[in-house]
């Protein structure tokens, strides 16, 4: 007989360390049997939601890659018109040419003789060049203010002289018969400063 916490019990004795029956609730299993189907189920409902944030994930991707901000220009350039080109010729820039300066033409001076064969002197003060008729010869117009032709006639005949500054007549003479002068003379005015007749003719 032994003493439980009900009262004296018939039976044989119990060994020491012998867990004592109860005749209520089913034993209870140990704890670590019980974890292994717990970390299964966690680790199946891990990757299940691992699977199912991969085809979430990939699915915004395509989205998002459709929806992204360089499929929308090209859309908008395709449907822009294409701008038409204008038929009005563009105005052309107005072009400013530089005046052009012509340099004046240097003053000359011309020694004409002609007529029958003559003894022929001409050019400016302090000079006696020499010639034949005819005559036709141009100087550049110097600081002289006094030019001259003398034409003296070898004989009988008839012979003419001109003196022109530019072209411009200033002084003639002409003589006839034997051995006569034809004498011309221009001088410039020292007020006008334009070139006259020294014979005043």
């Amino acid at each position: 007989m032994s003493y439980g916490q009900d009262g004296p019990q018939w039976g044989p004795p119990q060994q020491p360390g012998t867990p004592t029956a109860s005749w209520g609730a089913p034993p209870q299993p140990p704890k670590k049997k019980r974890l292994v189907p717990i970390l299964i189920g966690v680790g199946a409902f891990i990757v299940t939601m691992g699977i199912i944030g991969a085809v979430t994930g990939g699915s915004k991707n395509d989205d998002g890659a459709a929806s992204s901000p360089s499929a929308a220009p090209a859309a908008t350039v395709a449907s822009t018109p294409a701008a038409k080109p204008s038929s009005t010729p563009a105005a052309a820039a107005p072009t400013t040419t530089p005046p052009t300066t012509t340099p004046p033409k240097p003053d000359t001076v011309t020694y004409l003789v002609t007529g029958s064969a003559s003894d022929i002197t001409y050019g400016p003060a302090g000079t006696s060049l020499s010639g034949n008729v005819p005559l036709n010869v141009t100087k550049p117009l110097g600081s002289p203010s006094y030019y001259s032709i003398s034409a003296q006639l070898q004989g009988s005949g008839h012979v003419t002289c001109k003196i022109e500054v530019n072209g411009k007549v200033i002084s003639q003479a002409e003589a006839t018969g034997s051995y006569n002068l034809a004498m011309c003379e221009i001088v410039q005015d020292f007020l006008s400063d334009d070139w006259v007749d020294a014979n005043g003719g």
